[in-house]
């Protein structure tokens, strides 16, 4: 998940002050997280080829900023969703927006679901559960950047009878 989608819900949910301070605390905090794995030593004898792990990092504590990063995208993403969702779902004209929100919330669960399965020795659910995430996320947005069609606006059917036909 990116960042700019996590403080987008908190821009969404909250006044704008806090939002802004909220913001440059993430920056400052991935910035840190980033700078702390890329200058990690490496234990080579524990890298595989064909799987990525955290375990090859010999500084153990630099995946104790996952929490946190995840921690405010499940409040703010999928929080955010789920309460669009229930905002949007009580006017029929809004209601493809609720289900919009609803596919929103799951494709941003779907990469938590995988990176459990990471920890538990399953790498290659992750890449499956952020591609359907994605593809979950992009489809939600879709929806929700469609027109809303009320009832009372959608076009009329014609009664008249096709050229030619008396």
């Amino acid at each position: 998940m990116c960042p700019s989608c996590w403080s987008s819900g908190g821009y969404l949910l909250l006044p704008r002050r806090v939002a802004h301070v909220l913001t440059v605390i993430l920056i400052g905090f991935i910035a840190t997280a980033s700078v702390a794995v890329l200058m990690s030593p490496i234990n080579y004898t524990l890298v595989e080829p064909h799987r990525l792990s955290g375990a090859v990092l010999e500084w153990r504590w630099v995946r104790y900023f996952s929490p946190f990063v995840n921690l405010y995208a499940v409040v703010f993403l999928i929080g955010g969703a789920i309460l669009s969702a229930l905002r949007y779902s009580g006017n029929p004209a809004t209601r493809h927006r609720a289900v919009a929100n609803v596919l929103i919330a799951v494709g941003a669960i779907l990469p938590g679901i995988g990176g459990t399965a990471t920890r538990m020795g399953y790498t290659e659910v992750l890449y499956v559960t952020e591609l359907a995430g994605l593809i979950l996320t992009w489809m939600g947005y879709r929806m929700s950047v469609r027109p809303s069609v009320s009832p009372d606006t959608s076009p009329a059917r014609s009664h008249h009878p096709a050229p030619g036909i008396p």
